[in-house]
């Protein structure tokens, strides 16, 4: 009653005992845009996006292979990393986490002349290895040691991307 009596005073309606017909209405009315507000579902969160995807490797041959990688230093520094060697048994898969954004790729079979690669951008790598270092200009490299790497680009929406090598 005190509620109704407030309700009346702050929403400039009369005071009485009771409730009048008109009164009653607008209540009714006003409880039903209450009522249909609570029963609607708040939207759905925006997605949250990773900084980082992960690298699905599979090596699907009879052979071991070693691979070179060159990636963002970090999801916030936009210079290269140009590491290498890694590997992957035959028959086996292995995940890796780098930043999103561009990535490159160069793999080859141990042991064959087979190779995965591209002509996206040519990178120098270090035999035997393992190397790592920040991708700069200027960079002094013989001939034999330049790779053609493949490459793809890792939107923010996206977390996993999955390169299958074969025989």
């Amino acid at each position: 009653r005190d509620y109704l009596k407030r309700y009346a005073g702050d929403n400039d309606l009369p005071l009485s005992r009771y409730l009048s017909a008109v009164t009653a209405r607008r209540l009714r009315a006003e409880g039903a845009v209450i009522a249909a507000v609570a029963r609607t579902p708040p939207p759905p969160p925006p997605p949250v996006f990773s900084d980082y995807f992960t690298f699905n490797l599979c090596n699907n041959t009879s052979r071991k292979i070693v691979f070179a990688v060159s990636y963002h230093v970090s999801p916030v520094d936009r210079q290269f990393m140009v590491k290498g060697w890694g590997s992957v048994e035959k028959r086996e898969c292995k995940d890796l986490t780098f930043p999103k954004g561009w990535f490159y790729f160069y793999g080859e079979q141990q042991g064959t002349r087979k190779f995965w690669g591209g002509t996206d951008s040519t990178l120098c790598v270090t035999y035997p290895g393992p190397f790592e270092r920040v991708n700069t200009a200027g960079v002094q490299c013989e001939a034999s040691r330049l790779k053609g790497f493949r490459s793809k680009y890792i939107p923010p929406s996206q977390d996993k991307y999955s390169l299958s090598l074969d025989d």
